[in-house]
């Protein structure tokens, strides 16, 4: 799923729905658990970024924060930059 910057909704299988619902329905679990979570970037889809959600144990923030640098660390996607909006046509 590729959302451009500033859109209000976004189409996931082709089923069009509200960005702020699907961002609320992929992060309330952490937030309502207490669970410590951390996004990375993962990937591209049509040349903008896409995030990878890691949700850790409960008060065990360190693991997580070591999984995370690990994959950003081993991800030769590392070395790949996105298409900015300035050098995109937005309306």
């Amino acid at each position: 799923m590729g959302i451009s910057f500033g859109a209000n909704t976004s189409i996931v299988n082709g089923i069009e729905s509200d960005v702020t619902d699907d961002l609320i329905r992929l992060t309330s679990p952490s937030n309502l658990t207490g669970l410590p979570s951390l996004t990375i970037p993962c990937g591209f889809s049509n040349g903008l970024p896409v995030g990878l959600q890691l949700i850790g144990k409960a008060l065990d923030e360190g693991t997580l924060l070591k999984a995370g640098y690990a994959f950003e660390r081993t991800n030769e996607l590392r070395f790949t930059k996105p298409i900015f909006a300035s050098a995109m046509k937005l309306n």
